[in-house]
Protein backbone atom coordinates (compact mmCIF):
# COMPACT_ATOMS: atom_id res chain seq x y z
CA UNK A 1 0.00 0.00 0.00
CA UNK A 2 1.38 3.76 -0.78
CA UNK A 3 2.12 5.15 1.89
CA UNK A 4 0.84 9.21 2.07
CA UNK A 5 2.84 10.86 5.20
CA UNK A 6 5.89 11.14 5.48
CA UNK A 7 7.94 9.84 8.68
CA UNK A 8 10.93 10.79 10.47
CA UNK A 9 13.15 8.03 9.02
CA UNK A 10 12.21 8.91 5.64
CA UNK A 11 13.68 12.65 5.92
CA UNK A 12 16.53 10.76 7.65
CA UNK A 13 17.37 8.91 4.91
CA UNK A 14 16.91 11.52 1.95
CA UNK A 15 19.17 14.09 3.45
CA UNK A 16 21.36 11.44 4.33
CA UNK A 17 21.58 10.33 0.21
CA UNK A 18 21.22 14.52 -0.88
CA UNK A 19 23.58 15.95 1.18
CA UNK A 20 25.85 12.89 1.65
CA UNK A 21 26.86 13.33 5.28
CA UNK A 22 27.84 11.05 7.67
CA UNK A 23 25.20 11.68 9.91
CA UNK A 24 21.80 13.32 10.04
CA UNK A 25 19.27 13.46 13.14
CA UNK A 26 16.27 15.02 12.67
CA UNK A 27 15.22 16.79 15.81
CA UNK A 28 11.66 18.12 15.29
CA UNK A 29 9.06 17.30 11.73
CA UNK A 30 6.03 19.26 11.69
CA UNK A 31 3.31 19.18 9.14
CA UNK A 32 1.96 22.17 8.40
CA UNK A 33 -2.02 22.10 10.06
CA UNK A 34 -3.49 24.78 6.54
CA UNK A 35 -3.45 24.40 3.35
CA UNK A 36 -5.35 22.33 1.15
CA UNK A 37 -3.43 22.92 -2.47
CA UNK A 38 0.20 21.01 -1.59
CA UNK A 39 1.88 19.36 1.18
CA UNK A 40 4.08 21.55 3.84
CA UNK A 41 6.68 19.93 6.30
CA UNK A 42 9.12 21.64 8.38
CA UNK A 43 11.97 19.72 9.20
CA UNK A 44 14.69 20.61 12.04
CA UNK A 45 17.78 18.40 11.30
CA UNK A 46 21.13 18.00 12.59
CA UNK A 47 24.05 17.58 10.65
CA UNK A 48 27.18 17.09 11.48
CA UNK A 49 26.59 19.05 14.45
CA UNK A 50 24.84 21.83 12.90
CA UNK A 51 21.29 22.09 13.34
CA UNK A 52 19.25 23.58 10.32
CA UNK A 53 15.89 23.86 9.50
CA UNK A 54 13.90 23.03 5.89
CA UNK A 55 10.93 23.39 4.41
CA UNK A 56 9.72 20.21 1.91
CA UNK A 57 6.69 21.30 -0.15
CA UNK A 58 5.08 18.32 -2.88
CA UNK A 59 1.17 17.97 -3.96
CA UNK A 60 -0.94 16.33 -1.98
CA UNK A 61 -1.51 12.28 -3.06
CA UNK A 62 -4.63 13.03 -4.92
CA UNK A 63 -2.88 15.95 -7.20
CA UNK A 64 -2.67 19.79 -6.52
CA UNK A 65 -6.08 22.16 -6.95
CA UNK A 66 -3.59 24.87 -7.79
CA UNK A 67 -3.68 25.60 -11.96
CA UNK A 68 0.20 25.75 -12.30
CA UNK A 69 2.67 22.87 -11.59
CA UNK A 70 4.99 23.19 -8.57
CA UNK A 71 7.85 22.89 -10.76
CA UNK A 72 6.87 26.39 -11.75
CA UNK A 73 5.95 27.31 -8.11
CA UNK A 74 9.61 26.54 -7.26
CA UNK A 75 10.90 28.67 -10.28
CA UNK A 76 9.08 31.74 -8.75
CA UNK A 77 10.85 31.31 -5.77
CA UNK A 78 14.09 30.51 -6.77
CA UNK A 79 14.46 33.57 -9.01
CA UNK A 80 12.58 35.77 -5.97
CA UNK A 81 15.71 34.56 -3.79
CA UNK A 82 17.95 36.65 -5.60
CA UNK A 83 16.28 40.03 -5.68
CA UNK A 84 14.93 42.25 -2.39
CA UNK A 85 11.29 40.16 -2.54
CA UNK A 86 11.36 38.83 1.29
CA UNK A 87 11.13 34.81 0.08
CA UNK A 88 12.24 31.34 2.03
CA UNK A 89 15.62 30.80 0.33
CA UNK A 90 14.99 27.71 -2.07
CA UNK A 91 17.67 24.52 -2.03
CA UNK A 92 17.00 22.41 -4.36
CA UNK A 93 14.27 20.89 -6.48
CA UNK A 94 13.48 16.75 -6.20
CA UNK A 95 12.08 15.75 -9.57
CA UNK A 96 12.99 11.85 -9.08
CA UNK A 97 12.48 10.91 -5.58
CA UNK A 98 14.21 8.17 -4.12
CA UNK A 99 12.74 5.56 -1.93
CA UNK A 100 13.36 7.36 1.59
CA UNK A 101 10.78 9.89 0.14
CA UNK A 102 8.30 7.94 -2.55
CA UNK A 103 5.27 9.96 -4.08
CA UNK A 104 4.93 13.08 -6.32
CA UNK A 105 8.43 15.48 -6.74
CA UNK A 106 9.16 18.04 -4.00
CA UNK A 107 10.86 21.00 -3.29
CA UNK A 108 13.10 22.47 -0.04
CA UNK A 109 13.77 25.26 0.47
CA UNK A 110 14.80 27.47 4.01
CA UNK A 111 12.42 27.65 6.84
CA UNK A 112 11.72 31.52 7.83
CA UNK A 113 10.58 31.40 11.48
CA UNK A 114 7.60 33.17 12.15
CA UNK A 115 3.75 32.34 12.33
CA UNK A 116 0.73 33.58 10.17
CA UNK A 117 -1.23 33.57 13.25
CA UNK A 118 -1.58 37.74 14.53
CA UNK A 119 -2.90 37.69 17.68
CA UNK A 120 -6.28 39.57 17.87
CA UNK A 121 -6.74 39.58 13.92
CA UNK A 122 -9.59 38.31 14.23
CA UNK A 123 -11.14 40.01 17.48
CA UNK A 124 -13.76 42.48 16.30
CA UNK A 125 -13.00 44.90 19.03
CA UNK A 126 -12.37 48.35 18.23
CA UNK A 127 -9.57 48.16 20.77
CA UNK A 128 -7.43 45.99 17.89
CA UNK A 129 -8.14 47.78 14.55
CA UNK A 130 -4.82 49.32 14.97
CA UNK A 131 -3.73 45.21 15.05
CA UNK A 132 -5.70 44.55 11.86
CA UNK A 133 -4.62 47.78 9.73
CA UNK A 134 -1.07 47.38 10.72
CA UNK A 135 -1.07 43.37 9.38
CA UNK A 136 -2.47 44.46 6.67
CA UNK A 137 -0.35 47.26 5.58
CA UNK A 138 2.50 45.58 6.06
CA UNK A 139 1.34 42.36 4.10
CA UNK A 140 0.15 45.38 0.91
CA UNK A 141 3.81 46.67 1.23
CA UNK A 142 5.37 43.40 0.89
CA UNK A 143 3.11 42.68 -1.88
CA UNK A 144 3.96 46.18 -3.69
CA UNK A 145 7.81 44.95 -3.29
CA UNK A 146 6.45 42.19 -6.32
CA UNK A 147 6.18 45.25 -8.52
CA UNK A 148 9.91 46.64 -8.12
CA UNK A 149 11.55 43.37 -9.18
CA UNK A 150 13.48 43.36 -12.43
CA UNK A 151 11.70 40.53 -13.75
CA UNK A 152 13.64 40.73 -16.86
CA UNK A 153 17.29 40.11 -15.38
CA UNK A 154 15.53 37.50 -12.70
CA UNK A 155 14.43 35.18 -15.69
CA UNK A 156 10.73 35.18 -15.24
CA UNK A 157 10.55 35.25 -19.35
CA UNK A 158 12.10 31.65 -18.82
CA UNK A 159 9.00 30.48 -17.16
CA UNK A 160 5.90 32.86 -18.46
CA UNK A 161 4.94 34.22 -21.97
CA UNK A 162 5.66 37.74 -22.54
CA UNK A 163 3.11 39.75 -23.91
CA UNK A 164 4.33 41.60 -27.21
CA UNK A 165 3.77 45.13 -25.74
CA UNK A 166 1.87 46.81 -23.19
CA UNK A 167 -1.13 47.33 -24.57
CA UNK A 168 -1.56 43.85 -24.38
CA UNK A 169 -0.73 43.08 -20.82
CA UNK A 170 -4.13 42.67 -19.49
CA UNK A 171 -5.84 40.59 -22.39
CA UNK A 172 -2.65 38.54 -22.34
CA UNK A 173 -2.84 37.87 -18.71
CA UNK A 174 -6.92 36.54 -18.93
CA UNK A 175 -5.77 34.48 -21.94
CA UNK A 176 -3.22 32.79 -19.85
CA UNK A 177 -5.56 32.47 -16.43
CA UNK A 178 -8.44 31.03 -19.24
CA UNK A 179 -6.07 28.30 -20.65
CA UNK A 180 -4.72 27.34 -17.10
CA UNK A 181 -8.51 27.34 -15.88
CA UNK A 182 -9.29 25.00 -18.70
CA UNK A 183 -6.35 22.17 -17.87
CA UNK A 184 -8.51 21.63 -14.23
CA UNK A 185 -12.17 22.14 -15.33
CA UNK A 186 -13.75 18.81 -14.92
CA UNK A 187 -17.38 20.33 -16.04
CA UNK A 188 -18.60 23.62 -17.86
CA UNK A 189 -18.23 26.92 -15.98
CA UNK A 190 -20.47 29.28 -17.19
CA UNK A 191 -19.88 31.89 -14.52
CA UNK A 192 -16.22 32.04 -16.14
CA UNK A 193 -17.41 31.95 -19.55
CA UNK A 194 -19.65 35.18 -18.87
CA UNK A 195 -16.86 36.89 -16.79
CA UNK A 196 -14.58 36.17 -19.64
CA UNK A 197 -17.08 38.14 -21.95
Amino acid sequence: MKKDEIEKHDFEGYLLHKLETAKVEIAEITKFERGFSRETWFVKAKTNGTTKDYTFRRDIPGGSIQPFPLRLEYEIYDRLSNSTIPVAKTLWYEENPVEFIPGPDFYVREKVEGSWKVPNFDNSAVEYDDVRISACLEHMKKLALIHTADWKSLGFAEIFSVPPDTESCAKHTVERIVGELRNFQIEPLPIVTEALE
